[in-house]
């Protein structure tokens, strides 16, 4: 029998990366992960605790995380509808390109735009399923350059505008009025605005996601003391929220996470 051939059967894009592994080691402080120092007091850790006395080991969670998303939808002032968990911001965005993908031109991939330097998930998770990605550098002042992002969309028709704002890792916000030009010059691509930062901001952009209906907002409980939990979210249209609640795996939010996860919210 041949040797399987692998080659031929992988992704090519995969050959583009290693695999995510960070460093190993106990630090009393980790910047390369952006992690947040212990925040919480004996009391709010006894809390923790005793919200897990009464869990059903035996059992599956619940696989549409009502509690969690309940708990989530009145912190962010939206309906549980327009609420989408993940393990983390990466598996929403994973889950938005994988069902963004479908190629705008016959001649090419699916196109996602973003900036740089930015948050590298976005570049990784589209060149693995296949889709192009355009970077577009910041301006002087580390914000978005809307001229140049202007001319990639036109060039380009994208199916997706990933943002960070505050971005990672320049800790910049992007300003509003220029955030508003991109959305409006791009009206059939979802604008992803990732505020997995927020917390340490004047603002955020959920107006944004009010006033287009093409703007959907991620945010996180991992930068603000809860990493180990890895919740992470999509605020976006009751209607893109089912279709993409499709792609999601069965039970992907575990019983622990969503118990001490809607107490910490």
């Amino acid at each position: 029998m041949p040797p399987l051939a692998l080659k031929e059967m992988l992704r090519p894009e995969l050959s583009e990366f290693e695999p995510y592994r960070p460093v190993a080691g106990e630090f009393r402080v980790r910047l390369d992960a952006n992690e947040a120092p212990a925040l919480l007091g004996a009391g709010a850790r006894q809390r923790l605790l005793d919200a897990l006395t009464d869990m059903r080991w035996e059992r599956y969670p619940d696989a549409a995380a009502h509690a969690l998303r309940a708990a989530i939808a009145h912190k962010c002032g939206v309906s549980s509808d327009e609420v989408l968990v993940g393990v983390g911001s990466d598996e929403i965005i994973g889950l938005l390109l994988t069902a963004l993908c479908v190629p705008r031109d016959a001649t090419r991939a699916a196109t996602l735009i973003t900036t740089t330097p930015t948050f590298v998930m976005y570049r990784m998770s589209a060149r693995i399923r296949g889709v192009q990605v355009l970077e577009v550098p910041l301006d002087e002042d580390w914000d978005v350059s809307v001229p140049s992002l202007l001319r990639a969309i036109e060039l380009s028709n994208p199916n997706s505008i990933f943002i960070a704002s505050p971005n990672n890792p320049t800790g910049t916000m992007a300003r509003r009025d220029r955030l508003e030009q991109v959305i409006e010059a791009a009206p059939q691509a979802l604008v992803v605005i990732d505020e997995a930062y927020v917390d340490y901001a004047d603002r955020d952009q959920m107006d944004l996601y009010r006033k287009y209906d093409n703007v959907v907002v991620l945010r996180t409980l991992s930068k603000i003391g809860f990493a180990a939990l890895r919740i992470g979210w999509m605020i976006g249209r009751p209607e893109l929220v089912r279709e993409l609640d499709k792609a999601r795996l069965p039970y992907n939010m575990n019983s622990v996470s969503q118990t001490l996860g809607t107490l910490a919210l």
